[in-house]
């Protein structure tokens, strides 16, 4: 029976969805290798900085030791010095390799293989004899744990070690002369003690360590998920403004301001059922976001039918004018249905209001005329202002409408902005 960790399925590797997150009950591997794949990279790195430090330590150990056998047993230290040489050299010489560009490939494969000749080591000396035999047997304990714990082998890896340590077991003492049966017996008996505990261990830790894993990948997919739906509400800059900064975000620019509507909405709305009107809404709205992002507008929000959009904030853009003009031509050229547009440019006030479901929103004459525009404008043309007319003068075609009565604003000069000049 696999064993799962608590998490949510949508824990997975890059933010996939519907991945297994079971585990096999024995390697611990999981089941999407993809996942393992996954894991497996970061409990190396994780892992790396650690082992050095082991591997350090050892091999200070075995350097050490061949003063203190000096001082012990001068003809056991004759024997034993070159083999602690050794093997504290495939310590140090493996921290050596950690550093190296191809250390990620191959780490598994080396902590292992220096595991190995660490109980080797071990065993030669044993097999030496001499005074402080105990602590040769208590050393060999050592690097069981330290293999199994401390450089983190896989489980399925420390499983072999543990059986290769426990078939020399034997050999050690037929090699040593001392192959008794309670010698044979009793070191097998703590061997197997040993492996016991440190397997637990080794278990334990990678067992959480996954847990761990699949916790941060799910913080992660949550954090991401956060980060899109910010940028759905707010512009990128301002997001990134919102996440770093305490006090209110407010900016003062020249910008222009662009609305557009679907004529005769109202009628249309009440003539068609729920789910296909909600289509069509974002069927449209999906292409103006599509054309704003092409041109580098700022979509703003949408109310009912009406799409808003400004160019020059958040962040500057010289071209602003052209930029919304750009985007009402796109839209009316793409749009099957009969799209009013307004625009106007100049001095606009733009902030993130409220704590709770905050928006980015504009301010200003400029905003409130584009709106009227607008609202006073023609199925299927763009009305602008003076001020718009002015800018776009060299480079478009624009028609006087002639003078209307504006709500708010009283009697206005407007233009029907209809193409480039350089367009047929």
């Amino acid at each position: 029976m696999p064993l799962a960790l608590p998490s949510s399925p949508t824990a997975s590797a890059g933010g996939r969805s519907n991945v297994d997150v079971h585990i096999r009950p024995l390697s611990l591997g999981f089941y999407d290798p993809a996942l393992e794949r996954d894991f497996r990279r970061e409990y190396r790195v994780s892992g790396t900085r650690q082992a050095r430090i082991t591997l350090l330590a050892g091999g200070a150990l075995f350097l050490v030791f061949i003063f203190i056998d000096r001082w012990a047993d001068p003809g056991l230290a004759t024997r034993a010095w070159p083999v602690r040489m050794t093997v504290s050299a495939a310590l140090l010489g493996t921290v050596v390799l950690s550093f190296t560009p191809w250390w990620s490939r191959i780490r598994g494969k080396a902590l292992w293989v220096v595991a190995l000749v660490a109980a080797i080591g071990m065993f030669v000396l044993i097999v030496a004899g001499g005074p402080w035999l105990e602590l040769r047997w208590v050393g060999l304990v050592l690097v069981v744990l330290a293999a199994g714990t401390l450089l983190r082998l896989t489980f399925p890896a420390f499983l072999a070690l543990s059986a290769t340590i426990l078939a020399a077991w034997p050999v050690t003492l037929a090699l040593g002369g001392i192959l008794r049966a309670d010698m044979v017996f009793g070191g097998t008996l703590a061997l197997v003690q040993t492996y016991v505990i440190a397997l637990l261990a080794a278990y334990t830790i990678e067992r959480y360590a996954r847990r761990g894993f699949l916790h941060r990948r799910e913080a992660e997919n949550e954090r991401e998920r956060s980060e899109r739906l910010l940028l759905n509400v707010l512009p990128a800059p301002i997001a990134e403004r919102l996440k770093t900064s305490a006090g209110p975000i407010a900016d003062h620019a020249e910008a222009t301001i662009l609305f557009a509507d679907i004529a005769g909405f109202t009628a249309m709305s009440s003539a068609m059922p729920a789910g296909e009107l909600v289509e069509m809404l974002n069927g449209v709205f999906t292409d103006f976001d599509q054309l704003a992002r092409e041109l580098g507008v700022e979509k703003i929000k949408t109310i009912g039918d009406a799409y808003m959009a400004v160019a020059g904030l958040p962040e500057p853009a010289p071209d602003h004018v052209e930029r919304i003009a750009e985007l009402a031509l796109a839209m009316i050229g793409r749009s099957t249905l009969p799209i009013r547009i307004g625009i106007d440019t100049g001095d606009v006030v733009a902030g993130v209001i409220g704590e709770s479901k905050f928006i980015y929103d504009l301010w200003g004459d400029a905003v409130t005329t584009a709106s009227r525009m607008e609202s006073h404008g023609l199925p299927g043309a763009i009305q602008v202002t003076e001020r718009v007319r002015d800018r776009l003068a060299d480079d478009y075609r624009l028609v006087e409408r002639g003078e209307i009565d504006v709500k708010g604003r009283g009697p206005m000069r407007t233009w029907l902005l209809e193409g480039r000049r350089d367009s047929p």
